[in-house]
């Protein structure tokens, strides 16, 4: 069976920012299997050119990185930018290309930066981090309304 290759392909991968620590377990403060369970924020902005055939997604992730409340485990931000290609994009409904970027271009950035995550932790003191998955229609969610709200401004 032939597969069909996506339209859409990856042509750049980079990181542009790293801050990756480990916060120090303290039995009296948090429970031992807490220290790696930490909530993931994430921030990205999607950058097409007139055409939409060329794509920049800047994607930014935070794990315990606020100073006044660290807790025990993994602390990071990092920032990495991808580009993309989407073929025939002037031939495609802005739906169409939503969907691209949204759902399959935006949670293959994500997986990239699990990946590389997952590689420099593996080295740490707690041992390999796997960050936990994204629900991706929460983080679209959260950026519409943000948008709105910035729009409202």
């Amino acid at each position: 069976m032939t597969k069909k290759q996506m339209e859409l392909s990856i042509k750049e991968f980079s990181i542009l920012s790293l801050n990756f620590t480990y916060i120090p377990y303290e039995a009296a403060s948090e429970e031992e299997g807490e220290i790696l369970n930490q909530p993931v924020e994430v921030d990205f902005d999607i950058q097409t050119t007139e055409k939409s055939d060329s794509i920049r997604i800047e994607l930014d992730l935070t794990c315990n990185f606020e100073e006044e409340d660290l807790h025990p485990g993994y602390s990071y931000y990092v920032s990495c930018e991808a580009f993309f290609d989407l073929e025939n994009a002037e031939s495609k409904k802005d739906v169409e290309i939503d969907g691209y970027l949204l759902y399959t271009a935006l949670p293959m950035v994500i997986d990239y930066m699990r990946g590389y995550l997952a590689t420099i932790s593996g080295s740490f003191p707690y041992g390999q981090y796997l960050m936990p998955i994204i629900d991706i229609d929460e983080v679209i969610e959260n950026a519409i309304e943000k948008q709105n709200r910035e729009e409202k401004e």
